[in-house]
């Protein structure tokens, strides 16, 4: 029963980071196209109940656009399959 429940786990942990490697990865593409943003871009958090509104935070995306950024997607992708083919080889899946 505990290994049942401990395969269950490593598969629900294995989905969840190669979905996420997946949703970094594809990151300055959805912002590419939902929002124009390049690497010059800027996200910027205000308060707009003034006239004039209030920057609370600003986020440069120029890292986003760089080459190495893609070294994180690949990273978790690759643990992910990982993962799961170490669980499909046991037969635990």
């Amino acid at each position: 029963m505990q290994k049942k429940i401990g395969s269950l786990i490593l598969d629900i942990v294995s989905a969840v980071i190669l979905g996420l490697g997946i949703a970094i990865l594809l990151l300055p593409l959805v912002l590419h196209l939902w929002l124009g943003a390049d690497n010059d871009a800027y996200i910027e958090i205000a308060e707009a109940t003034a006239r004039e509104p209030h920057i609370l935070a600003q986020f440069g995306l120029e890292w986003i656009f760089r080459v190495d950024f893609l070294l994180w997607p690949a990273f978790l992708i690759i643990t992910g399959l990982l993962s799961r083919r170490l669980l499909w080889q046991r037969g635990q899946v």
